[in-house]
């Protein structure tokens, strides 16, 4: 069930690049390659949207035939993916990175010569990636939580903090009386 919404909404993005007015007819067809090919590579459906999403915005902008690219147009491509006030530094890295595995590609295909090893991702600034977000202790914890084992330690840790504040009231009293 699942697969056939994926493949549904990707089929909406093909259904969206082939009827764009933005993007020229030769560069629909190089686009629409590109995909079987990385669909012949047995993607799954979710990382094929991801694909076409990451290439449409660039595809528009390009008004010439993307297989006479060059050194110098892809380098004014990286820097309007990289100066995109709408994408977060996150999808500015990831769209560089399927925009040069594009290029790959290209190069293979059509035999355009282009500098790839050029062409580097810039790392966000003071953007944390998910597996930093927790420490592996904690990923460990997570997956062993029981959560009626919780309830009872929660039920513990409040008892003893009774007992605790009990006992530091006793001990104030006791303390206030004797003087």
């Amino acid at each position: 069930m699942e697969d056939d919404v994926r493949k549904r909404i990707f089929d909406n993005e093909i259904k969206a690049i082939k009827s764009s007015p933005k993007i020229t007819d030769v560069n629909k067809k190089v686009l629409l390659e590109f995909l079987e090919f990385k669909h012949g590579q047995a993607l799954s459906f979710n990382r094929m949207n991801r694909i076409a999403v990451a290439l449409k915005p660039i595809f528009r902008s390009i008004k010439y035939d993307v297989r006479t690219i060059d050194d110098k147009k892809t380098q004014e491509i990286i820097i309007d993916i990289n100066s995109n006030p709408k994408w977060k530094d996150w999808t500015k890295n990831s769209n560089v990175k399927v925009f040069k595995n594009f290029l790959r590609w290209l190069s293979k295909t059509y035999k355009a010569t282009i500098g790839l090893s050029k062409i580097k991702p810039v790392k966000p600034k003071n953007s944390l990636m998910p597996e930093y977000l927790i420490t592996s202790e904690e990923f460990e914890q997570m997956l062993e939580y029981n959560p009626k084992e919780s309830i009872e330690r929660r039920k513990n840790t409040i008892l003893e903090e009774r007992f605790f504040f009990a006992f530091l009231f006793l001990r104030f009293m006791y303390h206030n009386d004797s003087n």
